[in-house]
């Protein structure tokens, strides 16, 4: 015999909605010192850092380092891997042609120093001073 009765539906459905999914709870955190292994630094190993630091701030910039090597001869046109090579066996400091090319870029926008073009390569002047004059800038010329 089948019963064909709607509070049986309902309290079936009623049952199925009183189940509602298991929530899942989060995978618990890992502590601080758990997979990745923390290293504390000694006393040793802070004060070399801090020499590191001390001594990096001591090196002149590069742009300085680059215009002072055209500065040596004025007038003289050098390439960019001339003064790559200078930079890196006078002044003991690693770096690429590129670098070293977009420091001499940027001495050519400020103006100090002059970008020329002779049979396809691309050379650096550090342009020659110009004499000074003795005429006070805020004064007008004298007839």
């Amino acid at each position: 015999m089948v019963v064909d009765c709607s509070c049986a539906r309902n309290t079936t459905r009623a049952k199925s909605a009183a189940k509602s999914p298991a929530r899942r709870t989060p995978a618990p955190k890992s502590k601080a010192g758990g997979d990745k292994a923390t290293v504390k630094k000694t006393t040793v190993e802070k004060a070399t850092e801090q020499v590191d630091e001390s001594a990096r701030r001591a090196e002149p910039p590069l742009h300085e380092v680059v215009l002072s090597i055209l500065r040596t001869r004025p007038g003289h046109p050098h390439l960019a891997r001339e003064v790559h090579t200078e930079v890196a066996d006078k002044h003991g400091r690693s770096t690429s042609v590129q670098v070293v090319r977009n420091s001499l870029e940027s001495l050519v926008k400020k103006g100090m120093a002059e970008k020329g073009n002779k049979q396809n390569s691309v050379m650096y002047t550090a342009p020659a001073r110009a004499a000074p004059s003795n005429r006070c800038p805020n004064r007008p010329p004298t007839r």
